[in-house]
């Protein structure tokens, strides 16, 4: 993967080189005339920006891997599963559909994204109905940023969004975070210009990927179906964190995410898609460390009353017991989703499909 400038880019005085030659260019042609002169000589200017604009916007559009070829995927209407997953990145790296496909021999897609709040959450399941099949049935993965991450300022990798702001409810949720993104839409070269890629670990410019998507040349695939696995082993995160805040932490939790949470679930009543709470596996000793935990899954119980929907809490689960099903205390490894994503098809096959499958792990349901 060291392929990071597929068509290389000149240095600052080349392109200073490039742009004076174009000015006298247009001068030789213009006679005279200095008004005629900067005239034609921004139209020269304005016509390659523009053109610039268009192959950066082409190239993310037709990108066909990771993050950016999910979206694209997405609003092309190329997915159309029976079963969605949304949530963050405990839903992003916790539920392997092709696992769960293996049970209930229904088609899964993975629709987590890593760092998103709920707002981001609903939009992207907003633009997902309005271009592909609805889906029978949405497993959404909560945790405790649902209801307390703050829905103001900066968005995890923006630049996955840069290329869709022609897409309603991605424009106007990102426009309630900042008004950067007016800026955006209507100049999208600028914010291509600006971001950074959010795949390469976001060490990339999003125009080298607009580049590569260009030219065919994307980065090799690592989601199956959105999931992405994690090869890692329990690391030293969970140490660190319990050392930084011996007496535990309390979670804001905002009324603004409650109300986004359940704008989330009318969306689904009303388009009769059947909703499955799911509280992914956590490692046991960071519950604790949640001072207001009893406080934030109150709500979710209270949602799922009132809603008549399920709410499956695998915070009692054996698979929060043991650390080699995780990388930190949030969230699964490959071994640890694998296992999770089999308990869960179990049960989705015994409760929603209709017949029992064997050695389901049975986690404590709340209510």
């Amino acid at each position: 993967m060291n392929d990071t400038n597929p068509v290389g880019y000149s240095n600052t005085s080349s392109r200073l080189g490039i742009w004076s030659r174009a000015r006298s260019a247009v001068n030789a042609r213009c006679g005279g005339c200095p008004i005629v002169q900067w005239v034609a000589f921004l139209f020269v200017c304005c016509a390659s920006v523009y053109f610039t604009q268009t192959m950066w916007l082409l190239g993310l559009r037709r990108y066909s891997t990771l993050e950016l070829g999910t979206w694209n995927r997405m609003i092309a209407g190329n997915i159309n599963t029976d079963e969605l997953i949304l949530g963050s990145s405990r839903a992003w790296v916790h539920f392997d559909p092709d696992v769960i496909n293996q049970y209930t021999h229904r088609s899964v897609f993975n629709l987590g994204l890593d760092g998103t709040g709920i707002d981001l959450q609903l939009a992207r399941l907003q633009v997902y109905v309005r271009h592909n099949r609805k889906p029978s049935l949405l497993l959404l993965a909560l945790d405790v940023w649902t209801l307390t991450g703050n829905m103001q300022g900066g968005v995890n990798h923006p630049g996955q969004y840069t290329a869709h702001l022609d897409q309603p409810e991605i424009y106007a949720t990102l426009c309630q975070r900042s008004s950067k993104w007016i800026l955006y839409k209507a100049f999208p070269a600028v914010g291509i210009a600006r971001q950074k890629s959010p795949h390469a670990g976001g060490n990339e410019q999003l125009r080298t990927e607009a580049v590569r998507g260009l030219l065919g040349r994307p980065w090799p695939e690592e989601l199956r179906n959105g999931f992405y696995a994690v090869n890692r082993d329990w690391g030293t995160e969970f140490d660190e964190y319990k050392e930084q805040n011996p007496n535990g932490v309390n979670y804001p939790i905002r009324d603004a995410n409650i109300q986004t949470l359940r704008n989330l679930l009318e969306l689904c009543q009303r388009m009769q898609i059947q909703v499955i709470l799911i509280y992914p596996p956590e490692y046991y000793e960071s519950q604790d460390l949640t001072n207001n935990r009893q406080a934030i899954f109150a709500i979710y119980e209270n949602l799922a009353t009132e809603f008549k929907v399920p709410f499956w809490d695998y915070s009692s689960s054996l698979l929060s017991k043991d650390k080699r099903n995780f990388y930190n205390s949030q969230h699964l490894n490959s071994k640890g989703a694998n296992r999770f994503s089999e308990d869960v098809a179990s049960r989705l096959v015994e409760v929603v499909h209709g017949f029992v499958a064997p050695n389901c792990d049975t986690p404590r349901k709340s209510g």
